[in-house]
Parts: structure tokens; C-alpha cells; sequence
């Protein structure tokens, strides 16, 4: 039902001439070569327009990120742990992903997230940081087979009305989830920030710690 759901998602992108090539966020990526290490001191968040112009929040936890990707458009920094979390209707939603740093410093950075990494529902921070202990001590994330964050953002967005399917297709078109919606391998970039402060506070800690 995912890859169908996906395979409608992808034509209906195409059709209504908002392109099918992934987007050069996530275009070309190539492992990092170098290693960089960044500790984020205090956790960040901003919010941005989703599905149906709909207001959201996405928090990034404090912590130790990583780069693990990147190309001429940015890099992408992965926390060690499941560092992303936001509001899914009344759950808590906490994923694996991290932070995007534009190569053009002029651009926001923005907060991404893979789907299908053992993600934690809960109703609470709290209990979902808990588990994220739990997790931690079995070691590398696996992939699960459950209903993934960005099919979850989309139903929650949908009016009352709307079927699961074309709730999936407005998301889809509505939030621009950016990342390469056939590829389980590439980070999917939320929607900019509509204020500065989460560039500020990111370009401190990660632009510094360029060489």
C-alpha cells in the first residue's frame, strides 16, 4: 500500500508540473569525505507553512551531529540519535535527522529526516527520550515496517473529508517534503523557516565549525 500510495504521490508531482528530478538539496549527494563533528549545546526549532498553508513546529535536540552527506547545494549533518521531533495530531513524533547547512550562507538552514528508522510515537517528550535510550542501547537503527512520518504528516493535515490517498497527494504537493520520494536512502528537507532565529543560532554553531 506505501509504494503505491508513493509511485500516486510521485505522478501526481509530475503532472501538475512541479517536476519529477530530485531537487538540488538532495540531488547528487555524495558521502562525506572528510569528517566534522558539531555539538549543538541547546536544542532549536522553527516553525514553517505545511500542508493547506497549516502552521507547524520541528525541534532539533541538542547533541553531537555528524556530516554524513553532501553536495554543491549544502551538506547535511545527521545527529548521532533520533534528534528531530514534532506534534503529529495529538502524538509526538521523535525521527532520525538532522540539520542542512546551505553552501550559500544567505539561505536558511533547515531541519531533515529519514522515514522508516524505528520511529518514536509518543505523547510526550519525555517518554519519547526514553525510548531513545532504549534504542541507543541495541545500537544502529533499523528499518521498521510501519506507516512512515511522511504519510503520518499527511493524514494528520487532511480535513475531516479527505481520504488517506488524497490527503497523501495534497501533502505531498502541499508541504513540499522535498526529499526524492522513490529513494528510502535520501533525507527529506522540512519547508523553510518563516523567521530568521534558527539561522542564527545554527550558522553559530555549525558555520564555525568549518575549516
Amino acid at each position: 500500500m506505501m509504494g503505491i500510495l508513493r509511485v500516486l504521490l510521485a505522478c501526481a508531482i509530475c503532472s501538475l508540473g512541479l517536476g519529477c528530478a530530485a531537487p538540488p538539496e538532495v540531488s547528487s549527494l555524495q558521502k562525506a569525505t572528510s569528517p566534522r563533528i558539531v555539538n549543538l549545546e541547546a536544542d532549536a526549532s522553527y516553525k514553517f507553512l505545511g500542508a493547506f498553508g497549516k502552521e507547524a513546529e520541528v525541534h532539533l535536540l541538542q547533541g553531537t551531529y555528524r556530516l554524513e552527506k553532501e553536495n554543491a547545494a549544502g551538506q547535511f549533518y545527521l545527529g548521532d540519535l533520533h534528534s528531530v521531533w514534532w506534534m503529529l495530531g495529538s502524538d509526538l513524533a521523535l525521527l532520525r535527522g538532522g540539520v542542512w547547512i546551505p553552501t550559500d550562507s544567505s539561505k536558511s538552514p533547515r531541519i531533515y529526516f529519514y522515514y522508516g528508522y524505528q520511529e518514536i510515537r509518543t505523547k510526550n517528550l519525555a517518554d519519547a527520550l526514553s525510548q531513545r535510550r532504549e534504542l541507543a542501547t541495541q545500537g544502529s537503527p533499523a528499518r521498521d515496517g510501519s506507516i512512515d512520518a511522511a504519510t503520518a504528516i499527511a493524514i494528520q493535515s487532511a480535513p475531516p473529508t479527505m481520504s488517506p490517498l488524497h490527503a497523501g497527494v495534497g501533502a505531498g504537493i502541499g508541504a513540499a517534503l522535498v526529499g526524492a520520494l522513490a529513494d528510502f536512502d535520501s533525507p527529506i528537507l522540512y519547508q523553510a523557516p518563516t523567521d530568521g532565529q534558527f539561522k542564527t543560532v545554527i550558522d553559530g554553531f555549525f558555520r564555525a565549525a568549518r575549516p
